[in-house]
């Protein structure tokens, strides 16, 4: 069957704070929703593609952060206004499977729409939200091979809890009762936490929000599989802006991830595994001179004895 005629607006001029040509694609998700998003290139092309999704109540200039970084290392990126958000169509955003099913449309369309231009393996980085459609994404199909998720919910109902926790009890199991029904909302399969067995395939990179809990969470969910799966801690509680609040060396390390998972020739990226490998060396060098902490001995405590007294 023949792809459906695209709609495409190149040079597309509509970025805050960015000089890259975009193309702008227009396609339709899970029932017929017409979606928006942007693709950009770079001159000399990997044959990678990688999709950004961003946060509940936010949009795709999230995924600006992104562009620069990965055109220079040769790879594609598309960023798109998820369901009920931005420019795009839709009612409700807050069901990750529709927005896992709009995440496999958006894959499944460009590749028609440029057939030979990519490899099959696709990486995913998705923020909050968008990091939970990604592996539930990658636990339903399997050319979404890498997944880098900042500050993921693994459990829908969980999360709901959580956030609840301040209220009544009835209150919570009211509130979780309607999301479930305005939404059509199934959370035992909208849980990547369920779902993991699905996920032996994946290579995964997961970032946790200081002063939270969720690091041991993701610890424990990374043991739980039998593929490559990394987890770190973000320098800031919130996870807006998260590409620059990074350390440089956090950043050299995603980028290593991300492109020794897509099977990149390592010469592409030598100057970030230099990098690496000289604040590894800085790091064992000061470890190395500051010397360990030890308790300063005490005293033995001397009992002064009463002398007799003598008649």
């Amino acid at each position: 069957v023949p792809p459906p005629p695209a709609k495409v607006h190149k040079r597309d001029r509509e970025w805050r704070g960015i000089r890259i040509q975009g193309t702008s694609i227009f396609f339709e998700g899970k029932k017929k929703t017409l979606l928006r998003g942007w693709l950009f290139e770079p001159y000399r092309s990997q044959k990678r593609l990688v999709f950004y999704l961003h946060d509940f109540s936010r949009d795709h200039r999230d995924g600006y952060a992104l562009v620069r970084l990965m055109l220079k290392h040769g790879l594609s990126i598309f960023v798109y206004d998820q369901r009920a958000h931005g420019i795009s169509g839709g009612r409700l955003g807050q069901n990750p499977q529709d927005l896992a099913q709009d995440l496999r449309a958006a894959r499944r369309y460009l590749f028609q729409l440029y057939p030979k231009r990519w490899q099959s393996k696709t990486a995913i980085i998705g923020e909050g939200l968008g990091g939970s459609v990604g592996l539930l994404t990658a636990a339903i199909q399997r050319d979404f091979r890498i997944v880098i998720a900042v500050s993921p919910f693994l459990d829908f109902k969980e999360h709901l809890e959580m956030k609840l926790q301040r209220y009544p009890q009835w209150l919570v199991d009211l509130t979780i009762k309607r999301v479930k029904r305005v939404a059509k909302l199934n959370y035992r399969d909208s849980s990547p936490y369920r779902q993991s067995r699905h996920l032996r395939h994946s290579k995964l990179f997961l970032l946790a929000a200081r002063g939270s809990s969720q690091k041991t969470v993701y610890d424990d969910f990374c043991r739980s599989l039998r593929s490559t799966c990394q987890t770190t801690t973000l320098p800031v509680k919130e996870t807006a802006f998260w590409w620059h609040n990074l350390p440089s060396y956090q950043k050299d390390l995603l980028v290593a991830f991300l492109l020794k998972e897509l099977y990149l020739p390592r010469h592409l990226y030598k100057r970030v595994l230099i990098r690496i490998r000289d604040h590894e060396k800085k790091l064992r060098k000061i470890l190395s001179q500051t010397k360990p902490l030890t308790k300063p001995k005490l005293r033995p405590k001397v009992t002064k004895t009463a002398k007799p007294k003598l008649r």
